[in-house]
């Protein structure tokens, strides 16, 4: 009886020991992941208040880290951009950049209605995060290279070639 009692505080401790353990984990796992959302809280408000300043014509040149969306996108975007709006529009006004869902006379709405999106954008952040840095500088992109061809296209008839 007293070595079963002994072989029985003897797990008794082990499962303690284990649990205190685990428990140690999950108190780290858990700040962890609090100082995670904190993070991703600053980067979303930052995004959608339009702290972050990165529309250059190469900030979406980086193609390697595409999913299949993202390339369908691309080409979605291209073309709208070449076929329905270059003609009439050879500069973007600054508008372009807002992301107004809701009005269907926005660029953003009129886009959003051709372009599929990746499973993972289901919020209206999600969305907005994806039209800030994904499709903005695809947009972008497309219109500084329709603009540079066509310099160089009236410059060749201005030289003569």
């Amino acid at each position: 009886m007293e070595d079963d009692h002994d072989v029985n505080a003897a797990i008794f401790q082990s499962w303690q020991r284990k649990k205190t353990k685990y428990e140690d984990e999950i108190t780290r796992l858990n700040k962890e992941l609090a100082e995670c959302r904190k993070t991703l809280d600053k980067v979303q408000k930052s995004v959608i208040s339009g702290d972050v300043k990165r529309r250059g014509r190469n900030k979406c040149c980086d193609k390697k880290g595409y999913d299949r969306y993202q390339h369908m996108n691309g080409d979605i975007l291209s073309q709208f951009s070449k076929f329905k709006m270059f003609p009439h529009y050879k500069f973007l006004r600054p508008a372009y950049l807002i992301y107004s869902p809701e009005n269907q006379k926005s660029l953003c709405y009129k886009i959003n209605e051709i372009i599929d999106k990746p499973p993972h954008v289901q919020s209206d952040i999600d969305d907005e995060f994806y039209w800030v840095n994904y499709t903005v500088p695809m947009i972008n992109k497309k219109y500084c290279e329709m603009r540079s061809n066509f310099t160089t296209d009236v410059k060749k008839m201005y030289i003569g070639e």
